[in-house]
């Protein structure tokens, strides 16, 4: 029985995680750094600048968020 608790719980993070797109956004970014880094051999700094590159598109999607709530 716990475990179904659980799994259901897991379940409403889940999508309160992928409601926001800015989460995802974020993870895309990381990974195409990643991968950017893995082909030019500089994955630790391509992974930075991917996550450095996601935070700051994050921001811009939920300041826009916030905005379009604000004028309601």
């Amino acid at each position: 029985m716990q475990n179904i608790i659980n799994l259901k719980t897991y379940n409403k993070m889940d999508m309160e995680f992928t409601k926001n797109p800015g989460n995802l956004i974020f993870i895309g970014f990381m990974f195409i750094g990643i991968a950017v880094g893995m082909l030019f051999n500089v994955v630790a700094a391509a992974t930075l600048i991917g996550m450095g590159a996601g935070f700051v598109a994050r921001a811009i999607i939920v300041s826009k968020q916030y905005v379009g709530k604000e004028n309601k």
